[in-house]
Order: structure tokens, then sequence, then C-alpha cells
């Protein structure tokens, strides 16, 4: 401890704190080895008071804004391409082992039946026969995602196994027709049966048995292994009561069930790979796309079936679980029954056939027919119910020949990403660009934009998706370098339970976490549509100036739909597509900031990634203040300014500046979010109630909802006391915090 020199006492206090923070070399001690700016603690005291000070290590955060340049982890993106091979390799080996009972079931109701010995043995070398093609159709497309597997390491694009879904459909659509086919021309009568059995019930010494064409027991792959009588799932035959009530109704539940079963595999049949007609309809106005478009598809659209919330309510939130593989160089897939009842457990056996277990002579469709027409030729019991199927796809997916995109309806951003990589839109965008030959930058300047909407038509389902301002969007996406993997992305997409946000709108997120899709009002899609043009130019000046922004650029906006011809479920909806500003983040603390203090304080819970507001941020500001450097200061001092100026010349207001915190990196990530709403007259209703309190909801603190410029100067000042600046010897003279 040390008293205080006579010359000290001489000081200002004012002079005294300025000493503190700043200290030269007459401040050190030649005693004390020890820092004096940091080990030191000195205390100020006037009668009965006492003032204490310390030097705390403080971490100055860092400032991002959303980068010009998307980045693209292509290890997650790795990831998820093994995932889906995966998920393709178990579905594969699931359909071909329920085909492999199937055939097996037929094979053990022969065998329980008193026939004729030639007859059995005829059917039982046929029913060989096609479980070994069976086997040969399952190595085929498990050979086919191998090939296009390593196919796809020179773009880590996943859409390159939609080819092999095509072939495996097909192949399913094959096997179906042919079981019903046959099930179809089975005996219906006692009739029908004994004119079959007088054909093979000769004298015993002119029978002659052939040898079966048997799969050796070792070398069978994993999904045709032969399921023990024992283990079979057999029904139980009710008793009949000939005379009476019982068998009336036994009878007639008898005949539900029938009915039931076969409604159910009309429903889930697998249905054929079809051809889209794409019709193409090009606006030049966007009053006439969305005034066109108010009656289009309407009447196919039930009342019930116009909100996308409900729709996408149905869905439970799910989150995609990566894959463990991070190379695909052999695929070992857990055992996952199908069913309850399913008796193959093949815990981790690799799912990869080698060439030489199946006779691979026998794969081509006229030898498969020809095979199924002998069986039916030769079956002599009627067939009631098959053994069920375990179909690889949906009946929700729709796979098309001639799209590399599955459109999945539980999924709307398939139908976006289907559009864009169409034919029909990849021609037509480079015809209008070729009549314009301009640059990304350049075709961002231009104030006239064109709408298309592309219809689609197929045999089970009608597609539709109308795409606002086209060639801006798509040189947007040009510019930011993400044009390729914005299709690939938004092919999957699941739910997303996004927190902090009243409006109620729908929110999915891409598969990758790469984009956000949000679901759009009428409200927002006219008001951006006023300053849509503005705002593309702006965009293209700041690239061009290396001008920051810390708007979270919008890729894309979208009125999809679609109706299902044989479930009749229809939807439609508005989608805006915009960039995922914690893409590859790990934070710990979301806050959405409006610079309001009115209602603007959210109690704490401790769930991951809840979003805090405006009080939120004062709080902690007390006990653990954001600080950051000069440079950080000015990018976003800049960036804030004129951002707000251009929301503010569109009349745009109540926007909210997204700050997550990222610990770990000690990292601050900024974005600007929903400035698509524009003060209208309804604003100025619910400013004028609030701030009237006519209607009570009165607290302390400005409305919400103000004037633009009144919005904007409030939302600057907050961040601006929030966000201090740490000063350094380093500062630049004539920097004003």
């Amino acid at each position: 401890m040390t008293r205080l020199s006579d010359e000290a006492w001489s000081l200002s206090f004012a002079k005294f704190l300025e000493l503190q923070c700043y200290p030269n070399s007459s401040c050190h001690s030649t005693v004390c080895e020890h820092d004096y700016f940091q080990n030191t603690v000195r205390y100020f005291a006037l009668r009965n008071l006492a003032i204490r000070f310390h030097a705390d290590t403080i971490e100055p955060w860092d400032i991002l804004v959303p980068p010009t340049r998307l980045i693209i982890d292509y290890t997650q993106m790795c990831v998820l391409r093994n995932t889906e091979a995966v998920k393709l390799y178990d579905k594969n080996r699931l359909y071909w082992r329920s085909v492999c009972m199937r055939l097996d079931a037929l094979q053990r109701q022969i065998a329980a039946k008193m026939l004729p010995a030639r007859l059995k043995t005829h059917t039982d070398t046929l029913l060989t026969q096609m479980v070994q093609l069976a086997m040969a159709d399952g190595f085929e497309i498990e050979k086919s995602i191998s090939e296009s597997y390593r196919e796809s390491d020179k773009d880590m694009c996943q859409l390159t196994m939609n080819a092999v879904r095509r072939t495996l459909q097909d192949r399913v659509v094959e096997w179906e027709n042919l079981f019903l086919d046959f099930k179809k021309h089975a005996p219906k009568s006692d009739q029908d049966k004994q004119r079959l059995l007088a054909q093979y019930d000769p004298p015993e010494a002119d029978i002659i048995a052939p040898q079966p064409v048997r799969a050796s027991p070792e070398r069978t792959p994993s999904f045709v292994e032969q399921v023990s009588p024992s283990k079979s799932p057999r029904r139980p035959l009710p008793r009949r009561d000939p005379s009476g009530q019982v068998a009336m109704l036994t009878q007639q539940y008898e005949q539900m069930t029938r009915d039931a079963e076969q409604q159910a595999s009309r429903m889930h049949r697998a249905r054929p790979v079809t051809t889209t007609h794409a019709t193409v309809e090009v606006f030049k106005s966007l009053r006439d796309a969305v005034r066109g478009d108010d009656s289009d598809h309407e009447d196919d659209l039930r009342p019930e079936q116009t909100r996308g919330e409900a729709w996408l309510g149905s869905r439970p939130i799910e989150t995609p679980q990566p894959s463990t593989h991070d190379t695909l160089i052999e695929l070992s897939v857990p055992s996952t029954p199908s069913t309850e009842n399913d008796t193959y457990h093949d815990t981790s056996r690799s799912l990869m056939i080698e060439e030489g277990n199946v006779d691979m002579t026998d794969t081509s469709q006229p030898e498969r027919t020809k095979l199924f027409h002998l069986l039916k030729a030769a079956w002599p019991l009627p067939v009631d119910e098959f053994f069920p199927l375990t179909y690889p796809f949906s009946p929700t997916d729709h796979v098309f020949t001639d799209a590399r995109v599955v459109v999945r309806e539980d999924e709307p951003s398939s139908i976006i990403a289907f559009t864009l990589d169409s034919q029909n839109y990849r021609e037509q965008l480079a015809n209008s660009r070729q009549s314009r030959s301009d640059a990304p930058l350049t075709e961002l300047r231009h104030a006239d934009g064109s709408h298309y909407l592309y219809e689609f038509d197929t045999e089970t389902i009608k597609l539709w998706c109308k795409i606002f301002f086209a060639e801006q969007f798509d040189a947007l996406r040009h510019m930011c370098g993400c044009a390729e993997q914005f299709v690939q992305s938004l092919s999957r997409c699941f739910k997303w339970d996004s927190r902090g946000g009243k409006s109620g709108s729908a929110f999915l997120k891409t598969r990758d976490d790469r984009f956000v899709v949000k679901q759009l009002s009428r409200t927002e899609l006219d008001g951006f549509s006023k300053f849509a043009p503005q705002y593309f130019t702006y965009l293209a000046e700041c690239q061009s100036a290396l001008r920051p922004t810390a708007l979270t650029k919008i890729f894309g906006y979208f009125r999809i739909g679609f109706k299902n011809t044989h479930t009749g479920r229809s939807f439609k909806m508005d989608f805006m597509v915009m960039e995922n500003l914690l893409y590859g983040r790990s934070v710990d603390r979301i806050f959405d900031l409006k610079g309001s203090t009115r209602h603007r304080f959210v109690q704490e819970s401790g769930q991951p990634h809840e979003v805090l507001q405006d009080e939120n941020l004062m709080q902690r500001a007390q006990s653990s203040p954001l600080l950051v450097r000069e440079h950080s200061k000015r990018i976003l001092r800049t960036a804030l300014h004129n951002d707000s100026l251009f929301l503010t010349e569109m009349n745009v207001m109540d926007y909210s500046l997204i700050m997550a915190l990222d610990t770990s990196r000690n990292k601050m990530v900024i974005g600007i979010i929903d400035y698509l709403r524009t003060y209208t007259w309804d604003k100025r209703v619910e400013s004028f109630v609030k701030e009237t309190a006519i209607l009570g909801g009165g607290g302390k603190g400005e409305p919400t909802i103000i004037t633009p410029r009144q919005y904007r100067m409030r939302f600057l000042t907050f961040l601006d006391r929030n966000i201090l600046m740490t000063p350094d010897p380093w500062i630049q003279s004539g920097w004003v915090q």
C-alpha cells in the first residue's frame, strides 16, 4: 500500500482518471515489479465515500456482416451426400427383401397344400428363378448407387443420385405390375382349379421332376434370406358358424377387411415415372403477374387448404441428423426393420453384393415377364392377399424422367428447385440473358424485370411455380456465387421452429443449413414489389464500391402450389428464400433488436438458440458490455447508416437487427431482417392506437411502430449506445464514439 503523494492531491478528478487509463512512465513505481496498470488497485476517497479502481482484461468482439459471396461448407455437403446414399441403400435393401419374402410366402403356400408333385416342383422352380431375378435387380441398383456416388465426387452434387431413384422406381413399377397381373389371373373358382390340376396329375411313371435352381445359402445376399415357416406371420382363420347371424357378420367383416386392404393397396401402389409437360407464361409487369395469379387454380383449392400454416404444421418438426460417414468407401447399413413382423435382422452386414453371387443372365424384362406368365399359367390357388412390399419411396414423392429433383409434397422448396432446374427455365433465362448480354452487376440495375409462371402437368400431380423478378434474382445469385448451390440446397428442406417471431409465418430451412425459406403475406409481397428495383440497384452499388451492408440478402420470391390428382390434396403459398446468417456458426445468444424498450423483454428460459430482445441486451450491458475495436465500430456504423437510410427512403420500418454472439471465437454476427414492411395506413393506425393507449396496452417508451425516419434515428441511437468502442493507442484522431 502506497500513500498518495502531495502532487497527486493537486490533480483534478478528471486528470486522475486520465492517468489511470493512460499511465505514463512517471506513474510507474521503481520499487514494485508488478505491472502498474493491470496489477495495481487504486482507491479514491472523500469523507465517507470511497471508489475502487482496478483493471480487467477485456476481449473485444469482431463484427461480421453478411458476406458478399456466400461461404459453402463442402464438408457438410459431403456428410449430406453420404446420408442420402446410405438412405438409398437402405430403401433398396428393404424393398428387395420384401419382394423375396413375398415370393417365399407363395412357395410356402404351395408347399402347404395337397397338390401334385409335378405342379409343386414346377412352381417352386419358377419362384426360385424369380428370387434370383430379384437378387440381380437389387445388385444392379446397388452398383448404380456406387457409380453415381463416385461421379458426384467432382462437384459434391447429391442430385446425381436421383437418376438411380428413377431406375429403382421403374423397376418397382415393373414388379408391381407383374404381381398385380398374376393376382388378377389367379383361379377364382373351384372349376378353374380342377381344370388346372388335371393338367399336372398324370400317372406317377410319367412324372419327371426338374431340378430347381437355387442360390447358394452361404452366398445369398442379406435381403433375400429365406424365412422359416415358424417365423412367418400368419393370420388365424376365423371360426365359421354355417347357420345363424354369426356367419353373416363374419362374412361381412371379411368383405370389409378385403375392401380396406384393396383400398390401401391402391393408395400405396407404386406410380410409374412420368415425363413433365411444361407451359410457360411471361409477365413484364408485376401488377399483371400478381393480378393474374389471383384467379389461377382457385377452383382447385379448398378454403382450408389455401393456408400454408396448417399444412406445414401437420408435419412434425424435425432436425436432420448428419451421417457419421466422412467418406463412402463401402457402406454398411444398420438393421432397420420395415414392419413389426419383419423377421430379417441382418445387423452390421455390408450391403455390397459381389457380382459372382447371383446369375446375371436373366435380368432382362422379357425373361422376367416370361417367368411370370409361366407361373400365372401354372398357379392353382386363389390369391387373396400378398405379403406387403416395403416401397422405397413415399406416396408423396414424385420422380420424373426429365428432372434431377424429386418433388416432395411435404417439402415445398423442392417445387422451387424442380422449376429452377428444369430445361424450360434454363432455356428461357438463357434467351433473356442473351438478348441483353449484360454482366450480373448490370443486370441488377435494370428497372424492369420479367416474372415467369411455370405449370407442369403429369399423370399424378399438377405443379405450378411463379418466379418474381427472375433475371434480377438470378444475377444476384451469380454475383454471390451460389447459383448452382441454390438449386441443390432447395431440393431438400425441413420445418424449422424459428423462435422470436410474432408474425406466425411458417419457416423452413434447407437440410444443408445454407438458406431459410419464409412464408410471405400478401402485404409483404406488395411492399417489396414497390422498391424491388431499388433494392437490386442498392446491392449492385454496394458490390461495385466494396461498401459493407448488413442487409440479409434475399435470393428469390416464389409462389408455388400443387394438386395431387389421386389424393385430391392441394396447396398454395408465397415464399421468399434468404441466406442463413448463422450458417456454420455455433452461437450462444441471439438478440432481435428494434431499438425499442416497450414490451421488449423476454424471460430467459435457458433453451438453446433462445431469441432475446432489446431490454435483455441493456440488462446484459450493465455487467458485461459489448466492446468492439475501432475498425469494427466503423464497419458497423457505415453499414447501419447506409442501410437504414436506404430503407427510410423506401418508406420501410419495423425491421430488426439480428445479433448472434459466438463466445468461443469472440465473433458478433449481425444482419438486418424483416425489411419488407412499408409504413402503410394500417401501420399508421396501429402506431396511433399504441401511442395514445386508447385500447389499453400502454407502457414505457415509444411504440414499436413509428414513422420510418423516427424509427431509423431510434434504431441507430440504441445500437450506438449499447455497442461500445474500445479505445487503444492506435485510435485515429478525430474519431468520436
